[in-house]
């Protein structure tokens, strides 16, 4: 029987690339972590993390800031 090992956290060098995109694309990192990963952000695997940064690159995140909390939490828009 095979142990089943967790992925790898990613680096914090990571994470910080991930929010300094995140930033750059006008995006919260932290809550489009959650919205895909039900996780926060500092817990994301490697794995999550290069998803996050292409979902990031990717022209389907069109979200702003605001737009992206308030889907994370069910936050109306005003």
């Amino acid at each position: 029987m095979s142990s089943l090992s967790k992925p790898p956290k990613a680096s914090p060098k990571m994470l910080s690339y991930v929010f300094n995109l995140a930033e750059q694309y006008g995006v919260d990192a932290e809550a489009l972590s959650s919205m895909h990963f039900r996780k926060d952000f500092a817990d994301l695997s490697e794995v999550e993390a290069d998803g996050l940064i292409e979902i990031i690159k990717s022209n389907d995140a069109i979200y702003s800031a605001d737009e992206a909390h308030c889907c994370s939490y069910g936050l109306a828009l005003v």
